[in-house]
């Protein structure tokens, strides 16, 4: 069995503000050679070693900065969809503690979140889901001792959380003016204090909003950053929202971020970086994008290349993994894995042949849901036999399986 990795063009340039300056360009070609193993569910299997062909590419002097680290994770959540069941489990995959059945309509879409800390009991974690019927979503929370029902809100609202305060978003779609318009409101919600759910903390947004991070200034929320989707059905967790745009919730006040013709790949846990991709364009590339200076850096689509979708930044903004999706000759439509240094440099590619060939199963969906540390990449692959968690070990060149399910998210310490 052979393990194929490759890598793509990459072209870092600089961005709006800056392309009026002059280019210096260095330009580099590497080889190498790495030994990758992989781990399956079933038994560990061990592989030829592959080659690592590094395309020519083009760097600035001056790069996009990481900004500060963040946390790494302690655990996670993980919903079973054969049992429906939810349980922390350690970045090893082994069971902390059953926090029993939810009912949670549809865990691929954005409306769970978990909150608290990984303290000296597992009661201190809990987790925060709205569960949708045709008429309303009513928002409950999930710990090892039960279950808590806080407030209901429209069918197709979406949920949002922030770490480390534990705040939620809910956006709220619903009637604006006219019968055939709609807004948005959005409630911040301190789900221990069970406070915010009577009144929303801003009002009147356009439809679509899919909010993304609670702001925290001085222990007290201060704003709320979103996309927008151009669906009217409900925002599943792969699907493309679009613009960046921040609502100040003592003025109500928009500022927008990001335009709406860009596509939110990935935003970085300390909200300085987003990569973005132009959803007219095919191949479409990745653009990474430094919101405090404005820099970018542009990444190339490979030929074939007909979307870009979910990508994760590393705790300390270093790195980043997205999933695209190309079309073979035999018209199937395929999902890659590309991993990127903000530093520049090649793109490193695993495709979906070689993915496959490491679980023994054909892979038909590849997200890359989070980082452990700069080094472990988690990814969720679905296969016939159902949706389990893989962890890509970077330094190692290994895949090893961790536990079945759906990543439901993060516990920190």
């Amino acid at each position: 069995m052979r393990l194929r990795w490759a890598s793509g063009r990459v072209k870092p340039a600089f961005g709006v503000r800056s392309r009026q300056q002059g280019l210096l360009l260095a330009r580099c070609i590497c080889l190498g050679v790495a030994a990758i193993s992989i781990a399956c569910a079933e038994e560990p299997l061990s592989n030829e070693a592959p080659v690592i062909a590094s395309a020519e590419a083009t760097q600035l002097e001056i790069t996009i900065a990481p900004g500060p680290s963040y946390p790494y994770p302690a655990a996670m959540l993980l919903f079973n969809p054969s049992n429906r069941r939810l349980e922390l489990v350690s970045q090893d995959g082994i069971e902390l503690a059953d926090m029993g059945e939810i009912a949670w309509a549809d865990p691929d879409r954005r409306r769970g979140t978990p909150f608290g800390s990984l303290g000296g009991q597992v009661e201190s974690v809990r987790f925060a889901y709205l569960s949708a019927t045709a008429d309303a979503a009513d928002l409950f929370v999930r710990s090892a001792t039960g279950t808590a029902k806080l407030g209901r809100f429209p069918p197709k609202a979406l949920l949002a959380g922030s770490v480390p305060s534990g705040l939620l978003a809910v956006s709220a779609p619903h009637p604006g003016g006219s019968s055939d318009e709609f807004e948005t409101s959005i409630f911040v919600i301190d789900p221990l204090r069970r406070t915010g759910l009577d009144d929303p903390a801003v009002e009147g947004l356009d439809p679509g909003v899919v909010p993304l991070r609670v702001q925290i200034e001085d222990d007290q929320p201060s704003g709320i950053v979103y996309c927008l989707s151009h669906s009217e059905e409900l925002l599943v967790e792969a699907d493309p929202c679009f613009g960046l745009y921040r609502v100040e919730l003592s003025s109500g006040e928009v500022e927008e971020i990001v335009s709406a013709d860009l596509a939110i790949v990935a935003l970085s846990p300390d909200m300085r970086i987003v990569a973005l991709a132009s959803d007219d364009r095919v191949p479409p590339d990745v653009r990474v994008r430094n919101l405090d200076t404005g820099t970018e850096l542009v990444f190339k689509s490979e030929a074939g290349v007909r979307d870009v979708r979910s990508g994760e930044f590393g705790p300390a903004g270093t790195r980043l993994a997205w999933v695209s999706h190309s079309q073979g000759e035999d018209g199937e439509v395929r999902p890659t894995l590309s991993l990127a240094s903000m530093a520049g440099g090649p793109v490193t590619l695993l495709a979906n042949a070689s993915l496959s060939e490491a679980v023994g199963a054909d892979v038909t969906k590849v997200g890359p849901v989070g980082w452990l540390d700069e080094a472990r990449l988690l990814l969720e692959l679905s296969t016939s036999r159902g949706s389990a968690l893989y962890v890509l070990l970077l330094s190692e060149g290994r895949i090893d399986h961790i536990a079945s399910g759906q990543l439901a998210g993060f516990v920190y310490r």
